[in-house]
């Protein structure tokens, strides 16, 4: 399992998980169980999620605007987060910060769902509106079994990924541009921390229109060796949309 990263004041916090080998390095680890997946931005007046000048859809929006993202729960999503060259198909949910301000990752029981859901960061754009959407997904579970994100390792560029609206039924393609493995050192630093969650986020700041006019599309895990109670590194996969002709 996986848990937080931090934007701007906020920090990279820890990923727990179980006895299975990490995806770097095959390393014996106890079962364990951290809180969160990855941190976010640490403002406590971050605005909605989505815009709809930037929508991809013009339906209601996935999460309802709240003032403080800090203990907001989970909330299901009409999404689903799909990675057919990899064979992952999972549904997605709306989740805020922990009152530490790290991105929440839910966690539970073994037999709990969540170690096999999507993670979207409601202060961020709706996947595929412009700006930066962000999902993260636990490795494993706390006794180390695959979870939702534990073939990502898997992506390479080139290959696409898709979320599938069901609010309209559509399909919104995205194509993997580069991937990386981050110590927790370097993946807390200030330009990394914007790539994952775009810079309106890290500043606290509702997401905006952006220059380049790009949807993105973060994926993140937790990587490396399991060791302290923690993964002591994070994979990244940056997407970028694509418009994809019908079949």
């Amino acid at each position: 399992m996986c848990a937080a990263v931090a934007l701007g004041a906020l920090l990279l916090s820890g990923c727990g998980g179980g006895n299975a080998g990490s995806s770097t390095t095959s390393a014996s680890r106890h079962a364990a169980s951290s809180s969160s997946v990855i941190q976010a931005p640490t403002s406590e007046s971050t605005a909605s999620t989505s815009s709809s000048s930037t929508s991809a859809t013009s339906t209601t929006p996935l999460a309802p605007p709240v003032t403080d993202y800090r203990g907001q729960p989970e909330v299901a999503i009409p999404m689903r987060f799909m990675a057919p060259t990899i064979g992952v198909d999972i549904p997605l949910y709306a989740v805020g910060q922990t009152r530490s301000g790290a991105m929440d990752a839910p966690e539970g029981p073994p037999s709990s769902p969540v170690w096999h859901q999507g993670f979207w960061y409601r202060g961020g754009v709706e996947p595929g509106h412009l700006g930066t959407a962000t999902l993260a997904g636990h490795l494993d579970d706390n006794l180390g079994r695959p979870g939702a994100f534990w073939n990502l390792r898997g992506l390479q560029a080139g290959q696409v990924v898709e979320v599938l609206d069901q609010r309209t039924n559509t399909t919104i393609s995205f194509r993997i541009v580069e991937t990386d493995v981050y110590n927790n050192a370097t993946v807390n630093s200030t330009p990394v921390l914007q790539r994952i969650f775009g810079v309106d986020a890290v500043a606290g700041r509702a997401p905006g229109t952006t220059p380049d006019t790009v949807a993105r599309l973060v994926l993140i895990t937790c990587a490396g060796t399991f060791t302290r109670g923690e993964y002591d590194h994070r994979y990244v996969a940056y997407a970028q949309r694509i418009t994809v002709a019908p079949s």
